[in-house]
């Protein structure tokens, strides 16, 4: 009964038909910047869902075959017009209206299998959505799939490679293929950094099972791991109640807040969240200026002096930071007897006692088909073992032998979920009080780590087993062996200081926005992809589906780097220290693109009002390769004020021959203006932009009258 392959090339293209071309590059555009263009009316939900299905369909299985999408949602494009309808008849839910996602394939969606990439729960159809999936499509997103994880979140085997799934293969590294995907949550994050979505949702339990800050570190984007308790679990397949936290990967501070705000809140079905505070605006804080006034704890000592940690010092006292040593690691001979940092209390890890109850539980939860139980699974992979036993499973064998009935078990566990909590927790607030719990003047506000090093993976960690917050934000690149590998920097806070937190993320990246889309830093697997920052196709090798009749080079987008809300101005003075830069990376040459034959002139035919007295069209003769897109402008006067609208959604129809019909429907803003106006002089803006070439306008007016109706 074997299928369930990763979504194919043919299957999306189907659905999608002819990809449109957005003119900007999916790999760097942020949730803040699409939300403006969906609210401007120059982009639609489902043009931005049909050029997210066409780059997987691009780069998932085909291509350069990333493996990082497990399934996608075929109802989406459907989904994508009812929320650009109800955007234009009601106006915006928020900065998640129409805003396509993938979540890890360990959360539920109604009628999508939930597989965590077991062979043994392929068939396993939850009924209903997952919190935290029902949260995010109230807020209106659409989640556009699931993506590959480890197999059941990387508590597996020993042996299991991060990102490998017996059901979705191994997921690879966009920007370099021969590194590990850094854990469980490696297709979320693979997905954000290549831009097969806006944004993807993870899970953290442990530095050893379900990770999303390894993976968003390794994939050069920003990962969120909240307090535990913040975000309700009803419908994920887990590792450990008492450490799991799901949480958002995104391309931007901004946007990993805006998931946030989406995603956090009580759970009646998960009662770790009966004590958490009421989730507060976390896109508030998000200022330049955050971090001035701020002590922040760092690492000294082994791990501390690699770049680009000890640049990420300079830029945080730069924003007018202070520092303080929280965390000393020296180092010892001979190196094999390296420590790094544990906490005094530190008694075994419950995680794997806890997984077998936990998983249990979930799958008796409402699951139609796939295995019931762990034995279940155990047994399923036993009787496949050319795919379930390629890794073996030792550690599904040793967690099915834990026996939590019985009392002397039970309590050794209880003892040690409840002690290991403590001495972690004991451990990071001594840092942020600075060994003197009563006196608060020398508070540390966050405790800011290396990335991509064994002294910061013990302390994210510690953090876990705390059930602290956890934040990492792309800091750099490697050189040598490590040549043009993100590398993040990693902050700690207290517990539910998520805000605080985020806002600290944003103000240290807005000063260095180092982040660098995958197609630049690895040109050679992306460049035959259109939407790509780097799109060059030449010579591309057999099979690359790349067609540069319909797709044309797309030049880094400046208004999509990290965004910056409207704060306070920085202080005067000496100001941000540097930006902790990479190191040097040597330019690249630019190929010149395919281009094709030389044809017809560009040219825009009379604009008409349609005949429903809502929408305008013109006419477009293409000279072929090239894109055109355009918008719609009106002025008018309501009591002496002139007042300014942007008419709605521009759609385009290719027709034979070279011919583009552009129609711009008139949105709900639109309609209002018209019916106080009664007549409009509508300014139609058509763009054209021929491959390698520069951008051609043309205008037209027309003159649109309201229907008598009005």
């Amino acid at each position: 009964d074997r299928g369930g392959c990763n979504p194919d090339y043919d299957t999306i293209m189907a659905k999608v038909g002819t990809a449109p071309d957005l003119g900007f590059s999916l790999e760097t555009t942020s949730i803040k910047s699409l939300d403006s263009k969906l609210n401007a009316g120059s982009l639609t939900s489902e043009q931005l869902v049909k050029a997210y299905l066409a780059r997987i369909a691009l780069t998932n299985a085909e291509g350069p075959a990333t493996q990082a999408v497990r399934s996608v949602n075929l109802d989406a494009i459907a989904e994508a017009k009812a929320l650009d309808d109800e955007r234009d008849a009601f106006g915006s839910r928020g900065p998640l209206h129409g805003i396509p996602v993938l979540v890890d394939d360990s959360f539920d969606v109604d009628g999508t299998p939930t597989t965590a990439g077991s062979i043994a729960l392929q068939h396993s159809v939850p009924t209903q959505d997952s919190k935290v999936v029902a949260q995010l499509k109230a807020a209106g997103a659409i989640v556009l799939g699931k993506t590959n994880v480890t197999e059941l979140n990387g508590l597996f085997d020993t042996n299991i490679p991060e990102g490998y799934s017996s059901l979705g293969g191994q997921v690879l590294v966009p920007s370099d293929t021969d590194k590990t995907p850094g854990g469980s949550s490696a297709g979320s994050a693979a997905s954000t950094a290549s831009g097969l979505a806006a944004a993807t949702i993870g899970l953290e339990t442990s530095t050893d099972t379900a990770q999303l800050i390894g993976p968003a570190a390794v994939n050069g984007v920003v990962g969120l791991k909240p307090t535990v308790g913040l975000v309700g679990r009803t419908g994920v397949l887990g590792v450990a109640k008492s450490q799991d936290s799901p949480g958002p990967i995104a391309r931007t501070v901004y946007d990993a807040a805006v998931e946030l705000q989406a995603m956090a809140g009580h759970d009646p079905g998960d009662s770790a969240t009966a004590g958490a505070p009421t989730p507060t605006d976390y896109l508030a804080g998000l200022s330049p200026t955050a971090l001035s006034g701020k002590k922040v704890a760092v690492v000294t000592g082994v791990g501390a002096t690699a770049a680009p940690y000890p640049a990420a010092i300079t830029t945080v006292t730069g924003l007018g930071a202070t520092t303080a040593v929280g965390v000393d690691v020296p180092a010892v001979t001979p190196p094999a007897t390296q420590t790094y940092p544990t906490p005094t209390v530190n008694p075994p890890s419950i995680v794997s006692r806890e997984f077998k109850r936990d998983l249990n539980a979930y799958l008796g939860s409402g699951h139609a088909g796939g295995a019931s139980t762990l034995q279940g699974i155990i047994a399923y992979n036993i009787a496949n073992p050319e795919e379930g036993l390629k890794y073996q499973q030792g550690e599904l064998t040793a967690a099915q032998a834990v026996d939590l009935t019985d009392s002397a078990t039970e309590t050794a566990y209880e003892d040690d979920r409840d002690t290991g909590k403590d001495g972690a927790q004991d451990y990071l607030d001594d840092i942020l009080d600075a060994g003197t719990p009563a006196d608060p003047t020398d508070d540390a506000d966050v405790i800011m780590v290396p990335g991509g090093n064994p002294t910061g993976a013990a302390l994210v960690g510690i953090a876990d087993r705390a059930g602290y917050p956890v934040l990492t934000v792309p800091a750099g690149y490697g050189t040598g062996s490590t040549g043009r590998n993100p590398i993040g920097v990693t902050f700690i806070g207290a517990a539910y200081g998520e805000a605080d937190l985020l806002a600290e993320g944003y103000a240290f990246e807005q000063a260095t926005k180092v982040r660098q889309a995958p197609s630049f830093t690895n040109p050679s697997m992306w460049r035959c992809v259109p939407q790509s920052t780097f799109f060059s196709p030449h010579e591309c090798n057999p099979g690359d589906r790349a067609y540069t009749a319909e797709f044309s080079p797309i030049p880094p987008p400046d208004e999509d780097q990290p965004d910056t809300p409207a704060g306070p101005t920085p202080p005067a003075g000496p100001g941000p220290a540097p930006a902790p830069t990479p190191e040097p990376v040597p330019a690249l040459p630019l190929p010149k693109p395919v281009l094709p034959p030389a044809a017809k002139a560009f040219k825009v035919g009379s604009a008409t009002a349609g005949s429903t007295h809502k929408s305008v069209q013109v006419t477009v003769q293409l000279p072929g390769g090239g894109t055109v897109t355009g918008t719609a402008t009106a002025s008018y006067k309501v009591k002496g004020k002139v007042k300014k609208v942007t008419l709605g959604r521009v759609s385009v129809k290719h027709k034979a021959g070279g011919t583009s019909h552009l129609t711009i429907k008139f949105s709900a803003a639109g309609m209002r203006a018209l019916k106080a106006a009664k007549v409009l002089k509508v300014t139609i803006r058509v763009t054209f932009t021929p491959p390698g070439g520069k951008a051609r306008v043309v205008t037209k007016t027309v003159t649109v009258k309201a229907a008598k109706t009005h």
